[in-house]
């Protein structure tokens, strides 16, 4: 007789337990995938303004690697790089009346960057005459936008790597492009 008065209360503890785990197991994958697919939206606009930046690109004015810097066809110098967990563009706007640069014009987008790197293509030929440009970036999550920031949990990342047509280059130097 004590059996059915304890037996049900456990049951309905227990299930009432297994109810919140699967409550608490649904919100941590929906953080996760918003964490996810945030961190490839930042990803891909990071490489949107990168490409919107390199557009108009004329010369490089050293060999890219962490920082790519370049004269644009109006004479601007412009430099991008990552400054922390940002994506910086650095523009020196050209003045044709002095023949001067004059202040930089930064702008700095939050893109929870890890790694940001600049490859001319092909890498066997002198950068200045290189068709292509590969961007390679990596977003990172951070801890506190995870569930349990205390936890180590491993951090999330999405990585992006392209490799851009020079149509400059590639009009001067067809014979460089590989088929």
């Amino acid at each position: 007789m004590q059996a059915d008065l304890i037996i049900p209360p456990i049951l309905v503890g227990l299930l009432v337990l297994l109810i919140l785990r699967i409550n608490v197991f649904i919100l941590e994958t929906s953080v996760e995938s918003r964490l996810h697919t945030e961190l490839q939206s930042r990803s891909s606009v990071a490489l949107e303004l990168i490409q919107e930046q390199v557009r108009d690109l004329d010369s490089f004015l050293a060999e890219p690697d962490t920082l790519l810097q370049f004269r644009t066809a109006s004479g601007d110098h412009v430099a991008i790089e990552r400054a922390e967990r940002n994506l910086q563009i650095i523009r020196h706007p050209f003045n044709p009346i002095t023949n001067s640069h004059g202040a930089p014009d930064t702008t700095s987008h939050p893109m929870s960057l890890s790694d940001l790197r600049f490859l001319a293509q092909p890498d066997t030929i002198d950068f200045n005459f290189a068709p292509f440009l590969r961007i390679s970036l990596e977003t990172e999550s951070r801890p506190d936008q995870h569930i349990d920031p205390d936890a180590h949990t491993p951090l999330k990342r999405s990585r992006v790597q392209t490799d851009l047509l020079l149509r400059h280059r590639a009009a001067t130097n067809p014979d460089q492009i590989p088929l």
